[in-house]
């Protein structure tokens, strides 16, 4: 079209005009358009980290901020993905609550790989966006600057072996490039073709040895395993080079098997004899019945049960245990039942604290030391020697005069026995000063020690011409003001070296020293200065109490009931020192818990004598007992056969070594030994009533076995009785002192 000089318009192609008019009023005019569907979010951005950056094993991995084009929505779930070039990705999750920031977890990125990863968003319409632009990395072997486990081995059972239904796993030890990581976890895992991953578990405890559960695996299938271990800063190694076993078997039912203890096997009437079948098994099932015949006509039924014997005899207990497939197994063991003996006296015992002084003269006196060897003590009743009386077992009285005093303990038992003991107190006129206050020189205050340090005091003083330094006491406590050590000793005056396994490694104590002269008066006590033990680190995996260079594995079964001896919660064994066997401690009478138990070589122990042959080593333990001044009972076991000559000799820091012979009985077949002990006396090695006893001891001969009976009895009978200074009736029960400190 084109302006005319009228200002007008003309059309230049009349046509074109006519056709183009008619169109635009043919066309209908639409005045609402429909709304936009809902669009997805925007394709992610990723940030970090940059393409082709070196990472840690745990790296982690942000984008960008979310974005949508449709007003209001929100970023709901994001998927991440990571790829190492294979078919599948090794990390495929999605999560709404690491968004725009994720820490991929420990075990999923290989040392030196090269891998590729991508996110989509999904806002709160369920839509989703499109994959990212992919990046890559590479891990480098750390997190943060740990370096991740070597690759496990498989040690057993061999590739391609026959196993039981529950095998025994086991792996060489763990190895780790990184100087002080240790092994924190384990994860096991058995799969085979039919079945896939049968077993899978991720274990803190069981990291080089792992016994298959009942019911995973098949008889008569094969199983392929592996495993992969994990450090403590969280780094996984690569899975082991799997290895494949044979279950043995033809998937028949097998039959269960039946073991049982009983507890005691023989004494005097009544006798209450307790039964414990939960050593029996079943190795393809389950134990559904225990049936008991007592052999006395009477039955029983349960996992544990007890009956009491009322009549004379040897009787023969019968177990009968029925699996779920009604199999059945027995196991028999006889009990013996002898009339009672003579009813035997009460020992009386007791301790006096301090035995002189000066008036006002306050003394404690401790009878936990008596003991009756076939009942129980019912009464203890004091003469303090000045008109003055008491009863109990721990009492004090204060003696107001000057004088000698004879004070008498009287204890009675259940059956109506008594006997009774003396000892002299003796109260001093205030003529006599007492000895200087000491002074403590080592351990410096708050100084870190060995667990067997040397306590070092200073020299004695007192006022009082010509009065010389008689003995010492030392007292040790921890944090919880717990007596640990409290013991006066006329030879060690002015030093103490702590025995072994009294302190624990780590731990804060207290400790304090008080001086007596020769007239019989105690000086105040010395200032109260602290130290800390030393982490010894010797028993680290497992942590049970056993040295790590002396734990056995499953394969010893000293007390010879059928289950491995780690595997019992009440029993402990080591390798001996020297590689001469192994020794068990399983707990019995009173014992609560078995806390170290390990063989010490004896030329290693200060004081110790040249002339005696110890072959299994010092024998130490350590174990809870039910109650302060509890009389407990332990059983040693042997892999060798004693003979039947070897004594057991027990071994204290004060008194030198001790034939035990009146609290040891050896077994018929020579493998094993059952020791009583009592809570601060006989037996106890730190002396003091606070429910923990500490005994080292062992098999041991010495150049005076040689000598004739006559000469041995001779001087068992010469040997000193007793002592008010503590520790006396140790020494007295245990048979008398071989060799002196």
């Amino acid at each position: 079209m084109k302006k005319n000089s009228g200002g007008t318009t003309r059309c230049l192609f009349p046509f074109v005009c006519l056709f183009l008019t008619l169109l635009f009023v043919a066309i209908p005019v639409t005045t609402n358009v429909a709304a936009a569907a809902d669009a997805p979010p925007n394709k992610p951005n990723l940030s970090a980290p940059a393409d082709g950056a070196t990472v840690s094993l745990t790296p982690q991995l942000r984008t960008g901020p979310f974005e949508d084009p449709d007003a209001g929505d929100v970023h709901a779930e994001t998927r991440w993905q990571i790829s190492d070039g294979a078919d599948a990705p090794i990390f495929d999750e999605t999560s709404n609550t690491e968004l725009v920031s994720l820490a991929v977890p420990p075990g999923i990125l290989t040392a030196g790989a090269t891998y590729t990863w991508r996110v989509k968003f999904s806002d709160d319409d369920g839509n989703v966006s499109v994959w990212s632009r992919a990046r890559s990395f590479t891990a480098s072997g750390t997190v943060g600057e740990n370096q991740p486990p070597a690759k496990p081995k498989l040690s057993a059972p061999a590739d391609g072996a026959t196993v039981s239904l529950t095998p025994q796993l086991q792996t060489d030890p763990f190895d780790d490039p990184d100087t002080g990581d240790v092994h924190a976890q384990t994860r096991w895992q058995i799969s085979n073709e039919s079945d896939g991953v049968v077993f899978n578990k991720n274990t803190d405890t069981e990291l080089v040895s792992l016994t298959v559960p009942q019911g995973k695996l098949k008889a008569g299938a094969v199983y392929t395993w592996k495993v992969r271990f994990f450090d403590n800063n969280g780094a996984a190694s690569p899975w082991s080079k799997p290895h494949s076993f044979t279950v043995s078997g033809t998937g028949q039912n097998e039959v269960p098997s039946a073991s049982f203890t009983a507890d005691p096997s023989e004494g005097e009437l009544p006798l209450i004899v307790s039964f414990d079948a939960s050593a029996s098994t079943d190795p393809d099932g389950q134990i559904v019945s225990y049936a008991w015949n007592f052999g006395d006509g009477s039955t029983g039924s349960g996992v544990t049960t007890s009956h009491q014997y009322t009549a004379e005899g040897s009787f023969s207990v019968l177990l009968t245990v029925t699996d779920d497939a009604d199999a059945t197994h027995t196991a028999t063991r006889t009990i013996t039942v002898t009339a009672p003996s003579e009813n035997e006296f009460p020992a009386a015992d007791f301790t006096a604290d301090p035995t002189t002084g000066l008036p006002p003269l306050m003394v404690s006196f401790n009878a936990s030391g008596s003991s009756d060897p076939d009942g129980q003590i019912v009464s203890y009743d004091w003469d303090f020697g000045d008109g003055a009386s008491g009863s109990g077992v721990t009492v004090s009285h204060e003696y107001t005069a000057a004088g000698s005093f004879t004070a008498s303990l009287r204890v009675a038992e259940n059956d109506g026995a008594e006997n009774t003991v003396t000892v002299a107190i003796t109260v001093t006129d205030d003529t006599n000063e007492r000895p200087s206050r000491p002074r403590l020189f080592f351990p410096a205050d708050g100084q870190i020690v060995s667990v067997t340090p040397e306590l070092i005091a200073g020299f004695f003083s007192d006022p009082d011409p010509g009065d010389t330094h008689d003995k010492t006491r030392w007292k040790v406590v921890d944090e919880n003001d717990t007596i640990i050590l409290d013991i006066r000793s006329t030879s060690h005056l002015l030093s103490l070296i702590v025995p072994e396994y009294i302190l624990q490694p780590d731990t804060t104590y207290y400790w304090k020293v008080r001086y007596c002269d020769n007239q019989g008066t105690w000086s105040r006590w010395s200032e109260t200065w602290s130290f800390k033990t030393e982490f010894l680190g010797d028993d680290v995996s497992p942590q049970n109490g056993i040295p790590d260079d002396q734990e056995v594995d499953a394969s010893v079964d000293l007390d010879r009931d059928g289950t491995p001896d780690i595997e019992q919660p009440y029993m402990m064994a080591i390798e001996a020192v020297g590689g001469k066997g192994q020794l068990g401690l399983n707990a019995g009478t009173n014992v609560v818990s078995l806390e170290t138990f390990r063989s010490i070589v004896p030329e290693d122990v200060d004081g110790f004598p040249l002339d005696i042959d110890m072959p299994l080593g010092l024998v130490s333990f350590k174990c809870i007992a039910a109650e302060p001044g509890a009389r407990v009972t332990v059983t040693i076991y042997f892999s060798e056969k004693m003979d039947k000559n070897v004594r057991w000799l027990k071994y204290d820091f004060i008194d030198g070594l001790i034939d035990y012979a009146d609290h040891a009985r050896f077994n018929a077949d020579g493998y094993s030994v059952t020791l009583e002990l009592k809570d601060g006396g006989y037996g106890d090695f730190d002396r003091t009533v606070n429910g923990i006893i500490i005994d080292p001891s062992g098999v041991g001969t010495t150049s005076t076995d040689e000598a004739s009976s006559q000469d041995t009895n001779e001087d068992a009978a010469g040997a000193e009785k007793n002592s008010s200074e503590g520790g006396g009736c140790f020494i007295g029960t245990a048979g008398g002192t071989l060799f002196g400190n």
